[in-house]
């Protein structure tokens, strides 16, 4: 795994100076939501010249496969056995079969160009994990419409969901049998080429987020401390609870942001903390500052996180760690 550890160290530090204002490689412009993993992933090397435009157009079985070579490649070196079809002679797609990547369409044929559904997107992304010897979590899917999808496709799409590297359409929905973007596509590899970068399934929150720390005094009746809870500005009825927190961020913000709020309660106001990661899996790790002598009035700390509104897991939790100051 060192190699994949080394190819998301790369990913991570161009997507972060991509966000910080390093001009784009790309020819055309990715959606919003999108940019900061484009240009992270064409920064690595893997987004072929053919796909840095037209982001928003219907990705080919094909294009997809020279994305999932790509991602492969760099962490096992290259492919060096082929399968042959008689409909095409792209080199990646006989790597990718070969790998175990991706499977033809019927008996040599693979159907090459034809638009990439977002099953089969799920399906090779699992299988690209399996040939990287690093699988993704067995886990079922909880789509309302997953039983819409074929049977081949149920369970790869339950792992890209728990690995938090494909996500819904949105109203619980999955929507198999639809087409899948060249950009969503390059999102997705490149987020799964992080994912791949830990054995945990660590690796960070694309993008150049930050933090604001705000204290407040409050009490909490018979609370054991610390208490945590997270909110996101994109859950339903959460504006009241960002309340003036938030009034100075505006339109052209959440047009590619949004905030995450973490309300920790202390027992001792003299305790102060530090967002050390926000990791693909929605976990946010806060280290408590803990004073060697402090006092035991209770104060409430509002951590509000600015994230790029295209990294969306499933949910956020926060892990607690502690360090002397």
């Amino acid at each position: 795994m060192k190699n994949a550890k080394k190819i998301a160290v790369i990913l991570l530090s161009a997507v972060l100076l991509a966000a910080a204002g390093v001009p784009a490689l790309a020819a055309g412009t990715p959606s919003a939501w999108a940019a900061d993993w484009v240009d992270g992933a064409i920064e690595l090397g893997l987004v072929p010249q053919s796909l840095q435009s037209d982001y928003t157009q219907a990705a080919t079985r094909a294009e997809f496969c020279a994305l999932a070579v790509a991602v492969y490649e760099r962490a096992k070196g290259e492919i060096t056995g082929r399968v042959y079809f008689l409909d095409t002679d792209d080199v990646n797609v006989q790597k990718a079969v070969y790998a175990g990547i991706a499977a033809g369409s019927v008996i040599s044929r693979f159907n090459p160009d034809d638009p990439l559904t977002r099953e089969q997107a799920a399906v090779m992304l699992s299988q690209l994990a399996d040939a990287l010897d690093s699988p993704l979590p067995r886990e079922a899917a909880t789509f309302t419409d997953i039983e819409s999808a074929a049977v081949w496709a149920v369970e790869p799409i339950g792992h890209v969901q728990a690995a938090g590297i494909m996500s819904g359409v949105g109203g619980g929905l999955f929507a198999p049998q639809d087409s899948y973007t060249r950009e969503q596509s390059i999102v997705t590899m490149a987020k799964t080429a992080a994912y791949l970068a830990s054995e945990t399934g660590g690796g960070e929150a694309p993008g150049d987020w930050r933090v604001q720390y705000i204290r407040t005094d409050g009490y909490t009746d018979g609370a054991v401390y610390p208490q945590v809870t997270v909110i996101s500005s994109t859950d339903e009825n959460a504006a009241i609870l960002f309340g003036d927190a938030a009034e100075h961020y505006t339109d052209e913000f959440f047009a590619g942001k949004y905030l995450v709020l973490v309300l920790l309660e202390e027992g001792s106001g003299s305790i102060r903390h530090r967002v050390d990661a926000v990791g693909l899996d929605g976990e946010i790790t806060v280290t408590r500052l803990i004073p060697e002598v402090g006092t035991d009035d209770m104060a409430q700390w509002h951590i509000i996180l600015e994230l790029d509104i295209g990294f969306q897991p499933e949910g956020f939790s926060v892990k607690l760690a502690e360090e002397a100051v």
